[in-house]
C-alpha cells in the first residue's frame, strides 16, 4: 500500500522532473507538491496555507526538497501532527551554507527553524556518504541515511556527442560560483594555451561579477580558444555538448556539479577533481577513476578506464535504481 506522500519546496527542473517520473511510475495522487505561492495576494497565501494545514493532517509522509522558504517551513515547524515519516532530500548548497552571514531576523530565524527541522527527519537521502556525515555534523541530526540518486536528472543519459582526434574539447569549471576558484583553474589551463584544444566555461547561471571576470581572463589567457557558454541550453543539447569533452578539470572547494559530471564520465571524460571533497570520495568508493587537479594535462583517459567508467555509472545511476530507491519511500 503507497503512503501518501507530501512533498515541499521549489517549482525548479529537478522537483518538476521528479514529479513527472513519479507520475509515470506511482500513484500520483498519492503524491502531493506543495510550492510556494510567491506572486499571490495575501488572502491566495492565507488560502494556501490552510490547504497546507489540512494536507499535513493527512500525510503519512513528509519530503523536503528545500528549506527556501520560511512560511512553509514555520507550517511544518508549527504543527502538532507528526508524520510516520520526514525525509530531507539533500541540495548541495543547502548543505554547504551552514555559516552563512546572517544579517537580518528574518535569515536568524530562517536558519533556526531550518536546523530544528533537519534534527526531526529520520531519514537523511544523500548517495555520498561524506555529505550525510556533515549533515550530522554541522545540523546536529541523528537521521539515518537513506542512499537515493533523488533526481531524474542524475540518471546517466548516453548522448551522441562526437569526440574528433583533431582537436581536444576541456570543460573548465562549472557555473558563475565563487566555489569554483576561477583564478586557479586559468592557471592550470595557462601552460596548454597554445595546444590544439578548445576551452568551455559554463557560464549560463551564477554570479554576474564573476562571469563577467572570468569573460575577461578567459579572452586574455586563451584567446580564441576561449569558448564561453553563456545561455541556457535544452537538455538534449546540453548533453551533446559535454559528451563531446574529452577533459575536465574542476578545483571546487565543495561538492558541486554531480549532474554534469555523471554524463561526463559516463561519456568518457576525463575528470579531474581536488581529492577529500563528498563526489571525490564517492566516486573512488564506487570504482570510479578520477585524478588529481595537480597532475593535470590534456591526454584524454585510457579506453579500459573510460569503459569501466561508464559501465559503473550506468549501473548505480539507472532509472531502475531511482525507481527501485523511491519505492521504498512511497510504500515503506
Amino acid at each position: 500500500m503507497e503512503n501518501k506522500i507530501l512533498h515541499f519546496g521549489r517549482e525548479d527542473i529537478f522537483t518538476s522532473a521528479l514529479k513527472k517520473f513519479i507520475d509515470s511510475k506511482f500513484i500520483s495522487h498519492k503524491n502531493q507538491f506543495i510550492t510556494p505561492d510567491l506572486q499571490g495576494s495575501i488572502f491566495s497565501k492565507i488560502k494556501r496555507s490552510f490547504s497546507t494545514i489540512f494536507a499535513l493532517r493527512e500525510a503519512d509522509v513528509v519530503v523536503f526538497h528545500s528549506f527556501i522558504f520560511l512560511e512553509s517551513m514555520l507550517l511544518v515547524f508549527l504543527s502538532p501532527l507528526r508524520p510516520k515519516k520526514m525525509y530531507w532530500f539533500v541540495y548541495g548548497h543547502e548543505l554547504y551554507d551552514f555559516i552563512p552571514p546572517y544579517n537580518s531576523w528574518r535569515k536568524i530565524l530562517h536558519h533556526f527553524i531550518k536546523v530544528q527541522l533537519i534534527r526531526k527527519v529520520d531519514y537523511v537521502v544523500a548517495y555520498m556518504e561524506n555529505d550525510y556525515k556533515l549533515a550530522r555534523k554541522w545540523y546536529g541530526t541523528t537521521a539515518k541515511q537513506f542512499p537515493c540518486i533523488k533526481y531524474p536528472s542524475n540518471i546517466f543519459r548516453p548522448s551522441s556527442g562526437n569526440k574528433t582526434e583533431e582537436s581536444i574539447n576541456v570543460l573548465v569549471g562549472y557555473s558563475a560560483s565563487d566555489a569554483l576558484n576561477y583564478d586557479e583553474l586559468i592557471e592550470k589551463v595557462r601552460p596548454f594555451s597554445s595546444y590544439p584544444a578548445k576551452f568551455y566555461f559554463i557560464l549560463s547561471y551564477g554570479d554576474q561579477k564573476i562571469i563577467s571576470e572570468v569573460m575577461k581572463m578567459g579572452r586574455e589567457v586563451l584567446g580564441d580558444k576561449f569558448y564561453p557558454v553563456l545561455n541556457f541550453m535544452p537538455l538534449q543539447d546540453y548533453d551533446a555538448l559535454i559528451s563531446t569533452m574529452d577533459v575536465v578539470i574542476m578545483t571546487h572547494n565543495r561538492q558541486k556539479a554531480m549532474g554534469t559530471l555523471i554524463q561526463l564520465l559516463g561519456n568518457g571524460a576525463k575528470v579531474y577533481l581536488p581529492a577529500g571533497l563528498s563526489h571525490s570520495l564517492f566516486f573512488k568508493k564506487i570504482g570510479v577513476r578520477i585524478f588529481n587537479p595537480d597532475e593535470f594535462n590534456l591526454e584524454k583517459i585510457s579506453i579500459e578506464d573510460a569503459q569501466n567508467n561508464r559501465k559503473i555509472i550506468t549501473t548505480y545511476f539507472s532509472e531502475e535504481r531511482l525507481q527501485e530507491q523511491l519505492k521504498f519511500i512511497m510504500e515503506g
